[in-house]
């Protein structure tokens, strides 16, 4: 996204970035600007916007951009939060907070999200922190939305500078967000703590304790619009299922898949980028439940539709793929599979379609929602035969795609046909040196032969002639 040492707009046209660094520092006019130490800002006045940046080798540079401000209608959703919510560098990639991606269910000319989320932060530390509150304080304005999460952080009863008591100190800081808002003439809406990734059984084991009960009461209280994400993760994870859930929507993932990883990702608490999607669907949906509030009726007609890129079936059994989501459309998606240990990739297929053969497939998106299969398979292997077996063996398919000849060194007790997502689709037994089996119809393009002999088994793919 960036070029070398230069600053350039954002997603939304309406922020700048700067080159990728480890610590940030802006000023506008050679002045400095309080608490706007973050990679990406959204200039409120027109003139010289700098930034002084620092890499982890101590190397400071600096980069200068002129910006022109020109009214417009557009509102402005300020997020507030802790880790979950917050934006990470592509050098944590696929580490993702919702507030980072949800600037793409909204019309950006209409919605510009100001993500003001920090990691690591409780209602009380975001309250004091210079690059928190105070910063978020000076730039809201009548008409805006302030979007409130807290609560990973706040039961931290060890560390005085984060933990809050939940129904006092916890809901006595979300009122100053609540009332400082207000005073301001924009609006507040509050949203309850996302579950993390704990379980028993196939129920979410809830680690938030009295902060989602102690939110949902102020917001009664005072009157403000609540998105339950408590409640709604909670129902979300559990029609996923953990296996899903773990290996697709959190932090997990094996060592060598990300190179921001190299040990792999055991996270039970923040989320890759398709669970940051789904986090944001679920906002989406509780910014329409509450569409009769006349104050949320101003966000629901500038809601755009998410168009799904869903893979199916779910890759977690047999391999991993990155690049799913939820998306607008015509965008360009790539889309990249990584075979599980013991696996290995055969293709992508639509609608019983074969779309691409290799691990990476690249396409523009529609204005639909669209399910692709990435196909693994069991990787050829040989059992407890000797190592000279599979050399043995020979597989025959008929190009009329009715029958298949197997001639083994070995006497073959049993053949299992396995089709491109595991199921065996039909099996044989026999006795002999030589087996000749009838598929009645169901031989398919691409699918694997299972031959046990007495000496063990056999796996081979075999590719055949039509359906």
């Amino acid at each position: 996204m960036l070029a070398g040492n230069t600053i350039v707009p954002g997603f939304n046209g309406h922020s700048l970035f700067a080159p990728e660094s480890e610590s940030y520092q802006w000023f506008f006019n050679g002045r400095i600007i309080p608490g706007e130490s973050g990679r990406e800002i959204y200039p409120e006045k027109s003139g010289v916007y700098t930034v002084v940046t620092e890499n982890d080798n101590g190397f400071v540079a600096s980069a200068s951009v002129t910006v022109q401000v020109t009214a417009d209608a557009v509102r402005k959703i300020y997020v507030i939060g802790d880790s979950t919510a917050s934006f990470y560098e592509t050098s944590r990639y696929p580490r993702t907070g919702w507030g980072q991606v949800l600037q793409p269910f909204f019309l950006s000319d209409s919605i510009h999200i100001v993500n003001k989320a920090m990691s690591g932060r409780s209602s009380k530390s975001y309250y004091s922190d210079p690059a928190g509150w105070p910063a978020v304080l000076k730039v809201l304005e009548k008409g805006d939305f302030l979007f409130i999460q807290f609560g990973h952080n706040d039961a931290k009863i060890e560390d005085t500078t984060r933990y809050t008591e939940p129904y006092t100190t916890y809901k006595e800081y979300l009122s100053v967000y609540i009332d400082s808002a207000r005073a301001r003439g924009a609006f507040p809406v509050l949203l309850t703590p996302i579950h993390r990734n704990k379980w028993s059984g196939s129920s979410i084991d809830d680690s938030h304790g009295d902060y989602p009960p102690a939110m949902r009461q102020l917001a009664d209280e005072k009157n403000v619009p609540l998105i339950d994400m408590h409640r709604k993760s909670e129902v979300l994870f559990e029609s996923l299922g953990e296996t899903y859930v773990t290996d697709t929507l959190f932090m997990h993932f094996p060592a060598g898949l990300h190179s921001g990883y190299p040990e792999g990702s055991e996270d039970n608490t923040h989320f890759q980028e398709y669970g940051a999607y789904l986090l944001c669907e679920l906002i989406v949906d509780g910014i329409k439940e509450l569409q009769s509030d006349t104050t949320m009726a101003l966000l629901t007609s500038s809601l755009l539709p998410a168009v799904h890129v869903r893979i199916m079936p779910e890759p977690a059994l047999t391999g991993n793929v990155r690049g799913y989501g939820v998306y607008s459309a015509g965008k360009i998606i790539q889309l990249q599979a990584y075979p599980k240990t013991g696996y290995h990739f055969v293709n992508w297929t639509m609608n019983d379609e074969i779309i691409g053969d290799t691990n990476i497939l690249e396409f523009e998106l529609d204005s639909v929602n669209i399910s692709i299969t990435a196909n693994f398979v069991v990787s050829p292997v040989s059992g407890v035969a000797p190592a000279g077996q599979p050399d043995d063996l020979r597989i025959f398919p008929n190009p009329a795609g009715d029958h298949i000849v197997i001639k083994s060194a070995e006497r073959i007790e049993a053949v299992e046909f396995i089709d491109l997502k595991g199921r065996i689709f039909y099996s044989e037994r026999c006795k002999d040196f030589y087996a000749r089996v009838n598929l009645r119809g169901q031989m398919s393009p691409v699918f694997l032969v299972k031959v046990n002999t007495d000496k063990g088994y056999t796996i081979k793919m075999v590719t055949a002639g039509r359906r």
